[in-house]
């Protein structure tokens, strides 16, 4: 999934992909297709950036492996800016399985609104995008 990511970049985007597996980063950190992007270790319940720097966000089978997962869809909607997208791709035969619903009640909570969907029998993705603050008058 990384390479079909970062693939998509024009040039103007910065790939940074998070995982608390030194293993995983270091699968990454192999792969000569992939030497431009950048690997940093951490939890998705502890992310290590500021706030508002991401216009887009991938939890590929992430969110069911993360204990407190309210906290992590918080972390996530913090480091977006405004109007920035998150997708949550869940497989469904995973143990720690995040339904729809559940993601739905989480995300309800971190100002992040529910968007498309598209599921198959293995999995679902849905597309979450953090609410915009009201004009201050």
């Amino acid at each position: 999934m990384t390479r079909e990511v970062a693939a998509q970049l024009d040039g103007t985007g910065v790939l940074v992909c998070v995982d608390v597996q030194t293993g995983m980063l270091s699968y990454l950190r192999a792969r000569r297709d992939l030497a431009a992007v950048h690997l940093v270790c951490a939890s998705g319940d502890a992310l290590p950036f500021r706030n508002g720097v991401f216009d887009r966000a991938y939890m590929a089978s992430a969110l069911g492996e993360i204990r407190n997962k309210q906290r992590a869809l918080a972390e996530c909607a913090r480091v977006l800016a405004e109007g920035g997208r998150c997708a949550v791709s869940e497989p469904v035969l995973d143990p720690d399985f995040v339904s729809s619903a559940r993601l739905s009640e989480l995300a309800q909570n971190v100002s992040l609104l529910m968007g498309p969907r598209s599921a198959s029998w293995r999995h679902y993705t849905q597309t979450l995008t953090k609410r915009t603050a009201p004009p201050q008058s």
